[in-house]
C-alpha cells in the first residue's frame, strides 16, 4: 500500500488537488481537502481532473452532497492507480449523524473546523475488563485508567461538555456492570483524570 500511496499523492499533486491530510491504517485511508468544485472529472487517458460545462450542469441537476461527490471523484482516480486495487468509498453524508467513524474516533466538520471525538461501534461489548479478571488489583485499576485517558484525549477540545459527559458516563455504566465497585470506579475516573492534566 505504501508504493499506491505515493503513486497516488503524486497524481493528485500533479492534476493540482491539494491533498491537506492523508492518513493510512492498513487497508483504509482517509483523505482531507478542499472540495473539488462542480463540473470536473477524472480522466484515466490524462491522468489529472479535466473541466466540463456539460458534467457541472449534471453536478448541479444531481445536487449530490459536495463530500459525497467528491468521494466519488477520487475513486475513479484511485481505481486506475492500480487496476488490481479496487476501492470502495465512504463520506460524513454516507452517515445520519454526518460523523466519518474511523477506529475509535469519529470526524466531522462543524463551522469549517475539522472536529474529532470517541467512536464505539454499536456491536461493541457492554463490559470493560472484569472485576473478577485474574489480575493485580493494581493493574485492572491501570488498565482501566488508560480507557478514560484514551477517551478525553481523543475528544477535540471544542466537543460539547454534554457529549464528553455522556462519553464518560457510558464508560461508568461498562465499569459497574462488570462488578467494579463505586469506590474503584471513583479511583479509575480519578487516576484518569490527574494523569490527562498535562495534556488538556
Amino acid at each position: 500500500m505504501k508504493c499506491f500511496d505515493v503513486l497516488w499523492l503524486s497524481l493528485m499533486q500533479k492534476s493540482k488537488v491539494k491533498i491537506l491530510k492523508y492518513l493510512r491504517y492498513v487497508d483504509d485511508s482517509r483523505n482531507f481537502l478542499h472540495m473539488i468544485p462542480k463540473g470536473w472529472r477524472w480522466s484515466v487517458d490524462l491522468e489529472r481532473f479535466v473541466f466540463n460545462l456539460e458534467w457541472e450542469a449534471q453536478d448541479f441537476a444531481f445536487n449530490l452532497p459536495d463530500d459525497k461527490r467528491n468521494v466519488n471523484l477520487l475513486l475513479e482516480a484511485k481505481n486506475g492507480v492500480m487496476p488490481f486495487l479496487k476501492f470502495t468509498g465512504e463520506c460524513p453524508s454516507d452517515f445520519p449523524d454526518h460523523r466519518l467513524p474511523t477506529l475509535d474516533c469519529n470526524i466531522f466538520v462543524t463551522d469549517n473546523s475539522l472536529l474529532f471525538s470517541f467512536f464505539e461501534k454499536s456491536m461493541r461489548t457492554e463490559k470493560s475488563l472484569d472485576a473478577a479478571t485474574a489480575l493485580p488489583k493494581s493493574t485492572i485499576i491501570a488498565s482501566l485508567r488508560q480507557e478514560i485517558i484514551r477517551r478525553l484525549i481523543i475528544m477535540h477540545p471544542q466537543i460539547e461538555i454534554s457529549e464528553k459527559i455522556e462519553i464518560l458516563d457510558n464508560f461508568s455504566v461498562k465499569l459497574s456492570v462488570s462488578g467494579h465497585s463505586h469506590k474503584v470506579i471513583r479511583l479509575i475516573f480519578r487516576r484518569g483524570f490527574v494523569e490527562i492534566q498535562p495534556y488538556v
